[in-house]
């Protein structure tokens, strides 16, 4: 990681409340941690699980496990225990940290040494798979990202991702860092943490973020000060949205309130950072990074890059396409523009089939979400005798919304056959710990 980072300076690299890291004291506190490993007994490709909450020392771990060429597991330790206890027995890690202890589980456990991450995706489409990642191929993307989205050493990150997934690493830690920026630690994004969310940011002078659509939302909502958002518009520059599809009026909202332009990207666990928005094309994630293609054949998109993932650890039949350099097929429906800039359509699952009609929910959604009073909303198919699929609306709201007042509202919008038969008021749904809606789950429930 010495390689990538330069930690031969004095400038901070870290904040998490009143501490404060150098890139030199970073470093000398990595050497530590992984001496305090090797006393245990790891050595080149031992696999290290993390589970701590979001801090100092949880980065202290990835670039400890970097430098001494470890592998590390990262776990968000706000997953339920059954969640928690799948991923430790998928991938039986050497050693296991927990919230600072250190135990040994099967000192033997070891990977390929190129294996430096593997990261356990948040299981929205069935049971989570290690992602395997080198650190080669994890430096090489933010470095390209970073080029295009303008993170540089003037770059103040405010964290508020978990950073036990590929986001609250990747582009929150990795990617300033690389930059030779400054991370800022808040607390992670709950509803609890929505108070002070912005007074921890605009205290450290941060000047990008890395956001969901559903903390956007939020935000919007939330937020009321005129004062708190004048100093927001003054501190940030750059606003990044990723981890999910950003629909159109929660984005407007936002632009409306604080006069900032959110920019859309583009990513996966398995072919990390692929695109960012810079130029602001309406509805678009953006202009590939250096060396990504896509296939323009289907309308699905297939991505192939020289940083997509090694692999799903122990997968080997589901890992075949990537050892052959194949483009990786992501389940989203996309178009590109005669610019190069690309637009996700929706996710090939999530299409609605009625009669013989092929139906976007990520359409309907934006109509909903449109509506003053619906804060969030999932659009999903079940099945039905005559029609094959009918459309349910699932819908968070504020006030005292009824079914009747939002079938009225999606009519004036939308064509007959697009209107929702049923509608459900739920208070939040079902979601990853990445803020994704489950609508597997929302399925289940609702058939």
């Amino acid at each position: 990681m010495d390689r990538f980072i330069d930690f031969d300076s004095d400038e901070i690299a870290l904040v998490n409340g009143k501490e404060q890291v150098s890139y030199r004291e970073l470093f000398v506190r990595c050497q530590k941690k992984g001496g305090d490993l090797k006393s245990l007994g790891a050595e080149k490709g031992s696999i290290v699980s993390v589970e701590i909450s979001n801090s100092i020392e949880f980065v202290v771990y990835y670039i400890t496990c970097a430098i001494f060429d470890y592998c590390i597991v990262p776990i968000n330790d706000l997953l339920s225990d059954d969640e928690k206890k799948y991923i430790i027995d998928d991938c039986n890690p050497a050693f296991i940290v927990k919230q600072g202890e250190i135990s040994v589980n099967d000192a033997t456990r070891k990977v390929d040494s190129d294996i430096y991450l593997i990261c356990y995706t948040s299981g929205t489409t069935g049971s989570p798979k290690g992602v395997c990642h080198s650190l080669e191929a994890l430096v090489a993307n933010v470095r390209s990202f970073n080029s295009l989205a303008g993170i540089n050493s003037n770059t103040i990150m405010y964290h508020v991702l978990p950073m036990g997934y590929m986001a609250g690493f990747l582009n929150t830690i990795l990617s300033p860092l690389c930059a030779h920026g400054k991370v800022v630690i808040g607390e992670q994004f709950s509803a609890r943490s929505i108070i002070n969310f912005w007074p921890v940011a605009l205290e450290n002078k941060c000047n990008t973020i890395w956001l969901t659509p559903t903390i956007l939302s939020y935000l919007t909502k939330i937020t009321r000060s005129e004062s708190i958002i004048s100093k927001v518009r003054d501190s940030f520059s750059l606003l990044l949205i990723g981890t999910a599809p950003l629909l159109a009026p929660v984005r407007d909202a936002f632009e409306k309130k604080f006069n900032l332009k959110c920019t859309e990207s583009y990513g996966m666990t398995e072919v990390l950072l692929v695109s960012a928005n810079i130029l602001h094309a309406d509805s678009s994630v953006g202009q590939l990074i250096d060396l990504a293609e896509i296939e323009n054949e289907s309308g699905e998109l297939k991505i192939r890059t020289p940083n997509l993932f090694l692999g799903y650890y122990h997968q080997g039949k589901m890992s075949e396409a990537v050892a052959k350099g194949e483009y990786f097929c992501t389940g989203d429906l996309f178009s590109c523009d005669d610019k190069g800039n690309l637009y996700i359509e929706g996710r090939k699952k999530d299409l609605i089939i009625k009669g013989g009609k092929n139906i976007s929910a990520k359409y309907i959604e934006e109509v909903l979400v449109s509506h003053e009073e619906i804060i969030d909303a999932a659009v999903i198919g079940i099945p039905h005798s005559f029609w094959g699929e009918e459309i349910v609306a699932v819908i968070v709201s504020e006030g005292s919304l009824t079914e009747k007042a939002v079938f009225n509202y999606c009519s004036l919008f939308l064509s007959r056959d697009l209107l929702p038969s049923q509608v459900v008021f739920v208070k939040d749904f079902p979601r990853s710990s990445t803020g994704k809606i489950n609508k597997s789950m929302l399925k289940e429930i609702y058939l």
